[in-house]
Parts: C-alpha cells; sequence; structure tokens
C-alpha cells in the first residue's frame, strides 16, 4: 500500500467540509500511522483552530497561502517528522468521533 506524507485539506469543499474528511481520515487510521492533516483556511479564529485540532488536524495553512507558509508546514511535518499536533484531542477533552458536532 501507498504512504502519504502529507494531507493538506481545504475546510469548504463540497461534499465533505475539511473537518469531516479529518474525521474520516483518523477513523480509517484506527490507531495506526498517523498521516499529518494541515488545514487550508480563510478562518484562522481560535474557535476553528479548535475544532480543527479537536478532529485531528495537526497545523494550519492560512488562505491566501504564501509560500513560507507552506514551506514551513512540510519542512516540520514531511522533513523533520516532528509528527506532534499542536494539541491532542485527549488533551483538550475531545475526541476525534465527536468533535465539533
Amino acid at each position: 500500500s501507498e504512504t502519504v506524507a502529507l494531507i493538506i485539506s481545504d475546510q469548504r469543499m463540497p461534499e465533505m467540509d475539511g473537518l469531516e474528511a479529518t474525521r474520516e481520515i483518523r477513523r480509517a487510521e484506527n490507531g495506526g500511522g498517523r498521516t499529518p492533516v494541515i488545514a487550508l483556511t480563510a478562518n484562522v479564529s481560535e474557535g476553528q483552530r479548535d475544532r480543527c485540532l479537536a478532529v485531528g488536524m495537526d497545523d494550519f495553512v492560512e488562505k491566501p497561502i504564501q509560500n513560507e507558509d507552506l514551506e514551513r508546514v512540510v519542512q516540520k511535518w514531511v522533513f523533520t517528522r516532528e509528527k506532534q499536533p499542536l494539541e491532542t484531542p485527549t488533551e483538550s477533552g475531545g475526541d476525534y468521533e465527536n468533535a465539533d458536532r
């Protein structure tokens, strides 16, 4: 099977938003390896940040995308393999399944 190094998920997508997509990704991982999921959003408010972290996203890139920001997350999550989310759902008292519902 093919390994994905990084997923960048837009928050506004047709059919399934980035939060629901991330829930599905985390559910499919089923406790196995964790692929970093980066939120791509125009709304980086504290509330949106908390919702993203609660469903299992690991970091953020704000729209419009700046090259430096994209380079930073790729460097952090792919090349240096710092695979620690900004805050895990357990630390925030949440869980991936029920976050933002």
